[in-house]
């Protein structure tokens, strides 16, 4: 992808998939995904001991927002990762160095 061959709603898009993972909540819940390819929203809570309902949430909006997929199982609900490329924005992110200003 060339960036500056973007539309503007190509860019629009863009901005939107790096929305959509910028919370330190979401990045820990797509990492946990990134290990164990399927959890439900009791594993993740498990996991990472936050509350039901904020996990919810976000893995709602993230399934919404395309960066999660959704299998039902009977009464059970597993999110996965819809594809590699949020793992690849954070694999990316985290080598950004924080710019120094002093």
């Amino acid at each position: 992808m060339n960036l500056n061959s973007l539309s503007p709603k190509e860019l629009e898009q863009v901005a939107q998939s790096l929305k959509a993972v910028a919370h330190p909540n979401r990045i820990l819940i797509i990492t946990l995904l990134s290990k164990h390819k399927r959890l439900s929203v009791g594993e993740i809570c498990e996991r990472t001991g936050f509350a039901q309902p904020l996990v919810s949430h976000h893995v709602l909006d993230m399934h919404a927002k395309g960066i999660l997929a959704l299998e039902r199982d009977g009464r059970n609900a597993y999110y996965s990762l819809a594809d590699s490329k949020s793992l690849r924005i954070l694999r990316i992110a985290t080598e950004i160095q924080p710019i120094n200003n002093e």
